[in-house]
């Protein structure tokens, strides 16, 4: 029946129908500061399952600092209560990506350590701390470069085999270096290896089978597509050498018949980066130099969508004002999913601080252009549910919410508004949302971590539950946090306000 807040804005007091009263902190705009005993170089969340047992108690954090120290926090929707940190791990080598083994440094050898239960250590015979090694997709076996191979361990076992490696002229054992590269395929039943100038496949599921090496290029990079159907191959060329490179190639390899070789065509006069793979693996997208203007460069790999599988076309995606000077500081991936459907767009980053929406399907055309930024944009984080997170050179962070023209939710095609979160974090060099996008976390250039929640819960239920005041359904969802579809219900038969 009343509500009042301080002076200085932070905390609002409720006082409710029965006389009860509360008061919520609802400053949105001054992050956490996240604690460690040294400067933090890499962010993680551990992976949503879907239906996380610990989700009410908030998502983990993963932070690895510079002394190879694995630090973990639990973060949580009181305001008032510290962000909560967990045992941290040190002499970290390496940990899987589903955050449930960690690599240990030990004195007597090298271990595994479960993270996520109380399990016994595991010894790694044979196990290198420098050389480079790769957990499967669900860290169930663990591969690493030798000699002569790849030794490759089972999880939890310990217990190990070496894949051997045979050079294409059979006269020498090969040998790695530094700049050799390892990879699973995304379903675990391929591993791919690469030197300089050579290739190794291996099937390892569900019997182990050694494929031909095939020759590469100097340079090369190697990467599976999403569905574990093809490898690329490009000849990695850095983006910021694109102009000075030569042409590099984009050969798509079958798993099922590695022989088989599909080139991509590149136009003439092109120079292009290093080629990535949408999250469907339908495209392959590269920034380049075409005719001498920054482009996009897009090959569409799905032949359902009316691209031919052995030689599909790229399309090329400038910017509006590509002849005035206009020049691609950076690019995004970004993926939504509408029901059974998945809409994939590029974000790209232009020298004047605007940010466009390119659909990849449909002629990769112009869905529009994100204005609120003065300075270059240094970075972007994207999140399914239509959040996008931006911070530009003059250290400004501001935070994006998708909206279609009708108000719901999630339409990356919609318009966009935006909150600017200004808390003298400065100098960000990543930033991170939780799996369920309630939590923003960034680093800076100190190594320091900063953590913005983006959603109140309990102070949203209050409001939904005690408001009796007649809002329009995009005024429920805006101020109110929530449902389109149940917005629209409660907005109905709310009688209309009476004229004045």
């Amino acid at each position: 029946i009343d509500a009042d807040f301080r002076a200085d804005g932070r905390q609002v007091a409720l006082l409710t129908q029965d006389g009860a009263s509360s008061i919520w902190p609802v400053d949105a705009s001054v992050p956490r500061r996240m604690l460690a005993s040294a400067e933090i170089n890499q962010l993680w969340f551990q992976p949503s399952t879907g239906a996380d047992a610990d989700a009410a108690e908030g998502p983990i954090l993963y932070g690895l600092d510079e002394h190879a120290m694995l630090h973990r926090w639990r973060l949580n929707d009181d305001p008032q209560a510290p962000l909560a940190p967990l045992a941290s791990v040190a002499r970290v080598v390496g940990q899987s990506d589903n955050f449930k083994w960690a690599i240990i440094a030990d004195p007597r050898g090298p271990q595994l350590r479960a993270l996520q239960e109380d399990r016994p250590l595991v010894d790694l015979v044979g196990f290198e701390d420098n050389a480079t090694h790769q957990f499967n997709p669900d860290a169930t076996a663990l591969a690493q470069l030798v000699v002569g191979g790849v030794r490759l361990w089972q999880i939890p076992s310990g217990k190990s085999t070496v894949l051997k490696a045979t050079r294409l002229d059979t006269s020498s054992r090969v040998v790695w270096s530094s700049k050799s590269a390892l990879l699973w395929s995304p379903d675990g039943r391929h591993l791919a290896a690469r030197t300089n100038d050579t290739l190794f496949i291996w099937q390892v599921q569900p019997s182990v089978e050694a494929r031909p090496a095939l020759a590469l290029r100097r340079g090369s990079r190697i990467f599976f597509d999403p569905k574990s159907e093809h490898l690329l191959i490009d000849s990695g060329q850095a983006e910021n050498q694109s102009r000075r490179a030569s042409v590099p190639q984009l050969v798509r390899i079958p798993l099922a018949n590695p022989n088989t070789q599909i080139q991509l065509p590149v136009p003439q006069a092109t120079r292009f980066g290093v080629a990535r793979i949408s999250p469907d693996g339908r495209f392959v997208v590269a920034a380049g130099d075409v005719d001498g203007t920054d482009s996009l460069l897009v090959w569409a790999l799905d032949p359902a969508k009316g691209a031919d599988p052995d030689a599909p076309n790229p399309r090329i995606i400038q910017g509006q004002d590509a002849v005035g000077g206009y020049t691609i500081s950076g690019w995004s991936f970004a993926a939504y999913a509408d029901g059974k459907d998945q809409r994939n767009f590029v974000l790209i980053r232009s020298n004047v601080g605007a940010i466009e929406r390119r659909a990849l399907e449909g002629g990769a055309r112009l869905d529009g252009t994100l204005v609120g930024h003065t300075k270059v944009v240094d970075g972007l984080a994207w999140h399914p549910s239509g959040k996008l997170a931006t911070w530009d050179s003059s250290n400004v962070v501001r935070v994006w919410l998708a909206r279609d023209e009708s108000g719901a939710r999630g339409l990356l095609s919609g318009r966009f508004t935006s909150q600017v979160l200004d808390a003298g974090a400065g100098n960000l060099e990543s930033a991170i949302f939780s799996p369920d996008g309630r939590w923003l976390v960034a680093r800076s250039g100190q190594g320091r971590v900063w953590a913005w929640p983006l959603a109140w819960p309990n102070l949203m239920r209050q409001l939904r539950d005690r408001t009796d005041a007649c809002l329009t359904a995009e005024e429920r969802v805006r101020y109110l946090g929530g449902q389109w579809d149940k917005a629209q219900a409660e907005a109905a038969v709310c009688p209309p306000p009476q004229p004045r």
